[in-house]
């Protein structure tokens, strides 16, 4: 039998980092390996890798991290639509090889973000490209092994907007975004059974919960 696939969705500043940091500590304490993996389609830690590598070309293929004039005119066109390709290319060897034989070892996977939520911001960022549409967007959505686990952290959009500020987020969503955002992720925990977290509560509370639901096992 695999070792547990656990991922975490859900609204910026609900405190996904935290409660991940506990959950691994809690597996590491009863004897597992897990295995952390940040799951977002053009953000992988490969795919940074490479970004950054073509940030710094002499030619500059690539406009600086970040929102800004210069990024917006050089991702459209064939540009965006190549980064789409290689991003869910990139998902597609993460999740279809790379978790697969993660649990297969016997260690347990928890992902930051997962399909869903890679889902979510090319329709948010990208709607004329319709990219869960695409066919190849559809293998990933088959390839991707089925969560354990799926948690679904929210809060309210003031809070998050709150959270963001006092974290200092570079490029934080705005209210807009997270309503919209918010409303999304509320019909994708109906959808695809997502286990929903009130994360206004205590983290310990949060933790007890999660920690429950998981039933990490010696």
């Amino acid at each position: 039998m695999s070792a547990p696939l656990i991922v975490f969705s859900g609204l910026d500043g609900a405190g996904k980092t935290t409660q991940i940091n506990l959950l691994v500590e809690d597996f590491r304490n009863r004897g597992s390996r897990p295995c952390r993996i940040w799951i977002r389609g053009g953000y992988t830690p490969i795919f940074e890798i490479a970004k950054r590598l073509l940030r710094r070309a002499p030619v500059g293929v690539l406009p600086p991290a970040g929102h800004s004039e210069q990024r917006t005119r050089v991702m459209n066109g064939r540009l965006l639509d190549l980064w789409l390709v290689l991003s869910i290319l990139d998902l597609i060897l993460l999740c279809g090889i790379g978790i697969r034989l993660l649990r297969a070892s016997g260690r347990p996977v928890i992902c930051d973000r997962y399909i869903h939520d890679t889902e979510l911001d090319f329709q948010l960022n990208f709607p004329a490209r319709q990219v869960n549409n695409w066919l190849l967007f559809r293998l990933l959505k088959r390839i991707a092994p089925k969560p354990t686990n799926a948690l679904m952290l929210l809060i309210p959009v003031e809070e998050s907007l709150t959270r963001s500020r006092l974290k200092d987020e570079p490029f934080p969503d705005t209210r807009e975004t997270l309503e919209r955002r918010l409303a999304q992720y509320r019909q994708i925990s109906r959808v695809n059974r997502f286990k929903v977290f009130d994360c206004t509560q205590p983290v310990s509370v949060i933790a007890a919960e999660i920690g429950r639901t998981v039933e990490v096992l010696d």
